[in-house]
């Protein structure tokens, strides 16, 4: 056991519990996205809340980018080749 070793041991523990919850969050955005359109037809006046729509836009895109860079972190530190 070295401290380089044991640090990596802690930042496993620490990275793989955040980089499982990626799919279950993604997942329950994509519903909430789904019931937001659903909404959306149901008004009669959804012209107005259109707009709330790059909100989903946004956190889509920002999911994506950390769920890359989380998978490439495993990728180069904690896989096992």
């Amino acid at each position: 056991m070295t401290p380089e070793g044991t640090q990596r041991v802690l930042d496993y523990r620490v990275f793989r519990p955040n980089f499982g919850k990626f799919p279950a969050y993604i997942g329950m955005m994509q519903t909430k996205y789904e019931e937001f359109r659903l909404i959306l037809t149901e008004l009669p006046t959804y012209r107005l809340m259109i707009g709330d729509g790059h909100y989903f836009k946004s956190e889509f895109k920002k999911l994506d980018k950390w769920y890359g860079n989380y998978q490439q972190l495993w990728e180069e530190y904690f896989a096992i080749l």
